[in-house]
């Protein structure tokens, strides 16, 4: 919708039927879109009546009672964050609790083209992988489309019954590990390692909170991930261009650095030795 509440021609589907071919058969609209209402597009296409349903919500916080049963496909596009703060706009559609609702309404069985978690495995969380991502190759002096080389695709497979709590462990897990080497401030200072140890606190209380069974699963992909046997070349990049300020300039200093990084995990996760 526009900022006067009336919906925007290139968002609406009725364009894109007759493109393909399909015959609209009836266009309604019932309550206030944007206030809990919906609009219904029915149309014939391929030889079968079919109906697109559109809400104008925030899609974080509502679930639309036709999916209340689990969502067979989710798209998600452009998902630009806005100004958070401010009532007036939806939450970041992948934020924390956005994500957690949106991944919670897929029906066991479903896709979705996004890939579910930020770090652990999607297997973790009871998700197939059906087309790994590809990254785009970085380019100086051009903007990258992050999909270019096409979407992933992942699979509910099973439904995780600590789902919740894995995704926030993920979260938290992502979170911390962009700290450790300099990305989520933008550099590595003396109080670095502070605030790597205080996000590691957070998984760590999540982490208590996993079934036991669950907990032995993750140890060897946490251990990869906070305690390997060396820095992963991403980490390595991110550690130098992130820690020049800190005096961090060459492999040595990069190694010497992570060996503090691992003596912090080691004081809140001894089963990662």
């Amino acid at each position: 919708m526009d900022d006067k509440g009336k919906v925007q021609s290139d968002y609406l589907p009725d364009v894109e039927i007759e493109k393909i071919g399909g015959k609209i058969e009836s266009v309604s609209t019932e309550g206030v879109l944007g206030k809990g209402g919906k609009r219904t597009v029915k149309f014939e296409w391929g030889g079968k009546n079919r109906t697109v349903i559109e809400y104008a919500e925030d899609a974080s916080k509502f679930t639309p009672d036709e999916i209340k049963s689990g969502a067979s496909f989710v798209v998600i596009k452009a998902p630009t964050p806005f100004n958070r703060g401010k009532e007036e706009f939806p939450e970041w559609i992948l934020g924390k609790e956005g994500k957690i609702n949106i991944l919670n309404n897929l029906a066991t069985g479903g896709f979705i083209h996004i890939q579910p978690t930020m770090i652990l495995p999607p297997e973790t969380l009871g998700f197939t992988t059906l087309i790994q991502y590809k990254p785009p190759e970085p380019q100086e002096n051009r903007l990258v489309d992050q999909y270019e080389n096409g979407y992933p695709l992942y699979q509910r497979s099973v439904k995780e019954p600590q789902f919740s709590q894995l995704l926030n462990l993920d979260q938290n897990l992502f979170e911390a590990i962009l700290t450790r080497d300099g990305a989520y401030v933008l550099e590595i200072n003396e109080k670095t390692l502070q605030y790597y140890e205080d996000y590691l606190k957070n998984v760590r209380k999540l982490f208590e909170s996993i079934h036991p069974n669950k907990r032995k699963e993750l140890v060897p992909i946490l251990k990869s991930l906070l305690n390997p046997e060396v820095a992963s070349d991403e980490s390595v990049k991110r550690i130098l261009r992130y820690g020049k300020k800190f005096g961090i300039d060459s492999q040595q200093k990069v190694d010497e650095y992570f060996l503090q990084t691992k003596a912090e995990v080691l004081k809140l996760f001894p089963e990662l030795k």
